[in-house]
């Protein structure tokens, strides 16, 4: 699976791959899928130091929150959960974009 199949089955099929729309939910999975991969060509490498532009202690998904201003994963509003998750694909989509063009 390539990262724009990923963020299209996450926006449009996303129940049949996770039991709800919360944040978390989305990130396990899309963790999952990640490590899934082989040791150094896995779907997110470098997504980290791309949404940071370095070196990071975060989490990829911490740093969307923080950039979002919310500050706890595990208790976010609906609106919030929706919004984090919006942005989080947007995000995959627009790093597989800079990957793609890279080569």
């Amino acid at each position: 699976m390539t990262l724009e199949e990923l963020v299209w089955h996450m926006r449009e099929r996303r129940r049949m791959y996770v039991s709800d729309d919360r944040f978390v939910t989305m990130v396990a999975f899309i963790d999952g899928v990640n490590c899934a991969g082989p040791p150094g060509r896995r779907l997110l490498d470098g997504f980290e130091e791309w949404l940071a532009g370095g070196p990071s202690p975060l989490a990829w998904s911490a740093q969307i929150l923080q950039a979002l201003g919310m500050t706890a994963m595990h208790s976010l509003t609906p609106d919030q959960e929706q919004a984090a998750c919006a942005e989080a694909l947007n995000l995959v989509e627009r790093f597989a974009q800079t990957k793609a063009n890279r080569g």
